[in-house]
């Protein structure tokens, strides 16, 4: 169930922009983010962490 669809959330979505000029759900709704484990490894795992997650 996608809460930003409902019409209870739609109104006041409207009420709020109309009010503050603020489109509240380039706020609160999550964007798409890409992580990088690869790097993540290679950056912050020792030799030994990195060994235990491949062995």
């Amino acid at each position: 169930m996608d809460i930003y669809k409902l019409p209870m959330f739609k109104e006041m979505q409207r009420d709020y922009k109309r009010e503050f000029g603020i489109d509240i759900l380039e706020y609160i709704k999550f964007k798409e983010v890409e992580v990088d484990f690869k790097g993540f490894e290679s950056k912050y795992l020792t030799k030994k962490q990195f060994e235990v997650i491949r062995s």
